[in-house]
């Protein structure tokens, strides 16, 4: 037994008469199997196999620790020969998590993959902007076989529409477990409100399926960030754990990558940043932070683009107000103090906002790249489809790129995840940053 096992052996005898009364802890495969959801975390022990520990890492939601050999584990429980074991939620089981601390395994993170040839995809929530999601992840080759509807009657209209976008019947579903089990898809593209993210794409990864969610990747007002940032983790381990994209949904990230290709930078360090996206109100409720809440993800995801290792710093967000339903975002993105030859800072500027409901001017898409301004202006493509004119303000040359959101399904649907879980994570600790000062102030 090496030093540290000996010390938290030590440290859970006195413990284990307690749990044994209680009966929090259990073992068997299929039994731990049946009852995972309700797991506050398992016990692999230090000597099990490498393809059995693979298999628990996919298997079970909840965190798995490796400690103990099975001498100890007999000694404190009384299981003969077992290399698993489970514990309940409990007081005491969040006391033993606490002696665990460093053990925990995390299966190595997957940003990308071998998809099949033509993978089949069920879009949740086809109504709105999901609909512009099935068309492009057929133009990607992919097979739209089934959507997730909230009615009988949104998915009759839903039935039709895509049945007319795509030139062929897509089947409605308003139960998400009969979906996945009817279609067997592998991709599942989340386009519900961000309340029913986590649930709907922990089903699907559970199922074994691939998910891109819509921005924002996690949100629920109800919930506080701890338990949002939680969500957060429990989806990147379930997806790592069985070798699964696990993706957010922002075509700026795109949009910012092409500014960069056109701009005039060369090897000069981008240390200035900003970027404004307005849009009409229509159905959102009004206010700085609900436009926010809306549109913030998009623009930090272009900062992302750029940014790379840089982290936003927390105390240097500024906030100003330049009209109703408006708010810009002021701070710096910096690397870590004990980063070796560290890229210099950038200063961003982020505007969002919602234009009254009856105003009759596009969207307002601005990028600024130290010197170099690019806007973004609707277009089409040959074949009809939407796509982007990206115009260099100081020059009035233009460029036609694809849409930035078909890139992006493309992509996904190849096997890579441009924004995967890691950066979607960021990108919701950097929103909620933002929006807790925002609350304080409106």
């Amino acid at each position: 037994m090496t030093e540290p096992s000996n010390a938290l052996f030590d440290s859970l005898k006195p413990l284990a008469p307690f749990v044994m009364r209680a009966r929090i802890v259990s073992t068997g495969r299929e039994k731990l199997l049946q009852h995972r959801n309700q797991l506050a975390f398992l016990i692999v022990t230090e000597d099990i196999s490498e393809n059995s520990r693979r298999e628990i890492l996919r298997d079970f939601p909840c965190p798995i620790y490796q400690a103990l050999t099975v001498e100890q584990v007999e000694t404190l429980f009384q299981f003969h020969n077992t290399k698993l074991i489970g514990f309940a939620r409990s007081a005491l089981s969040a006391q033993i998590q606490q002696l665990l601390k460093g053990r925990r395994l995390v299966a190595p993170s997957v940003e990308e993959v071998t998809m099949p040839e033509n993978p089949k995809v069920v879009v949740l929530g086809a109504s709105g902007v999901g609909r512009y999601h099935a068309n492009w992840w057929e133009r990607a080759d992919a097979q739209v076989v089934g959507f997730l509807g909230s009615s009988s009657e949104s998915i009759e209209r839903t039935e039709a529409t895509l049945s007319t976008l795509l030139g062929h019947p897509v089947k409605g579903y308003d139960n998400l477990e009969r979906l996945l089990q009817h279609t067997s898809p592998d991709i599942v593209d989340v386009c519900l409100p961000p309340a029913m993210h986590f649930r709907t794409a922990r089903a699907a990864l559970l199922t074994g399926c691939h998910v891109l969610c819509e921005k924002p990747f996690l949100y629920d007002d109800a919930l506080p960030p701890a338990v949002l940032h939680r969500q957060c983790d429990e989806l990147i381990e379930l997806a790592n754990a069985r070798s699964r994209l696990l993706g957010m949904c922002s075509q700026y990230y795109e949009v910012i990558r092409q500014c960069l290709a056109l701009s005039n930078l060369g090897d000069q360090p981008v240390t200035r940043m900003e970027a404004t996206l307005l849009t009409p109100m229509r159905n959102h409720a009004p206010g700085a932070l609900s436009s926010w809440l809306d549109l913030g993800a998009h623009l930090i995801a272009a900062v992302q683009g750029v940014a790379m290792t840089r982290h936003l710093r927390p105390d240097t967000i500024q906030l100003e107000f330049p009209a109703p339903n408006q708010v810009t975002v002021r701070f710096s993105c910096t690397d870590r103090s004990d980063t070796p030859n560290p890229p210099p800072p950038i200063e961003c500027a982020l505007t969002v906002g919602h234009l009254p409901a009856n105003t009759h001017s596009p969207n307002q898409r601005i990028f600024r790249l130290n010197e170099n301004v690019f806007a973004a202006y609707n277009a089409q493509d040959d074949d009809g489809q939407f796509a982007l004119d990206l115009q260099n303000l100081a020059t009035a040359q233009s460029q036609r790129i694809p849409d930035p959101m078909r890139t992006l399904i493309a992509e996904f649907t190849h096997g890579r995840a441009l924004l995967p879980g890691r950066l979607a994570t960021q990108n919701l600790t950097w929103m909620m940053k933002i929006a807790q000062g925002i609350a304080s102030i409106k």
